[in-house]
């Protein structure tokens, strides 16, 4: 089926905001992980500066949840098991977007580690979600040498539920109830 388009009619992305007409104002694009207005965290990712993010040897490095009881639909993860970046290796950062939902009707809190810091980061690297709220996370990854590196690379979701809906994330929740819950997702490089 084609359409015909009159020639002096500018076509829009139904995807990008547009400035009105006949204003000058420029419009960003953004991502559609960015977090809109204020809560958009400045400076660097603070995956890169807070060892809080790093992984530690101990129960659940292995791959395996810290606690069987634990129901593992809570949060919906999309991709589920891994993420895959292709060859080559070498530009200075290439992203994959996954998604996280937390599927209970409780509110709860997370945050995201890793093993390959700074190769790998996530944005946002932490976070309280709604009931039923879905968010993009970032999954960038930046240049190395792949000879040599990412052989057993893996980030790690932690999360607890919580009895009420905070805005703003603390590391010390993580703490808060006693069961932390774990989700590995395996960074697989095909090159």
């Amino acid at each position: 089926m084609c359409r015909s388009v009159n020639k002096n009619k500018l076509l829009q992305s139904e995807y990008l905001p547009t400035p009105a007409e006949g204003s000058d104002q420029v419009v960003q694009a953004s991502s559609t992980s960015d977090i809109k207005g204020s809560e958009r965290h400045q400076g660097a990712n603070p995956m890169l500066t807070d060892d809080f993010y790093k992984l530690r040897e101990g129960p659940g490095i292995e791959n395996v949840t810290l606690d069987p009881l634990v129901n593992i639909h809570e949060i919906i993860f999309r991709p589920l098991e891994k993420v895959v970046f292709n060859a080559p290796f070498d530009f200075e950062h290439v992203t994959y977007h996954m998604t996280i939902m937390n599927n209970t009707i409780h509110p709860l809190a997370f945050a995201i580690k890793g093993n390959c810091i700074p190769r790998i980061v996530a944005y946002p690297p932490y976070g309280v979600l709604r009931s039923k709220e879905r968010i993009p996370v970032a999954i960038t990854m930046s240049k190395f040498d792949h000879d040599n590196m990412g052989q057993k690379d893996r980030i790690v979701y932690e999360w607890v539920l919580l009895k009420r809906f905070e805005k703003d994330f603390r590391p010390d929740m993580l703490k808060s109830n006693g069961i932390v819950r774990r989700k590995n997702i395996l960074v697989q490089y095909n090159g």
